[in-house]
């Protein structure tokens, strides 16, 4: 997913093919924090949101969806232009 959308939004800055550039790097060492903050709300999200706030679920709901999109955006973009055959270009 990070290399998704560094692909997507920088057309592959700091990247090399044998993965010894400067944002390959970086990514071997800080791929993780991602993952690491969501599972950081999962497991305090009962201190982080109460469950009668009607504010909170009126924010959530439209960032979860926001992120499953953006999720959605960048495993297309790698697929079509990494990992998909070379003929998957003809659907862009």
């Amino acid at each position: 997913m990070d290399y998704g959308f560094w692909f997507l939004f920088t057309d592959e800055l700091g990247h090399a093919k044998d993965f010894h550039g400067p944002f390959d790097y970086f990514m071997d060492f800080f791929f993780y924090l991602p993952n690491l903050l969501v599972a950081e709300v999962f497991i305090r999200r009962k201190q982080l949101f109460t469950p009668s706030s009607t504010v909170v679920r009126y924010l959530v709901n439209p960032v979860l969806y926001l992120l499953t999109l953006s999720l959605l955006l960048a495993t297309y973009f790698f697929t079509v232009h990494l990992w998909g055959p070379a003929n998957l270009d003809l659907f862009i």
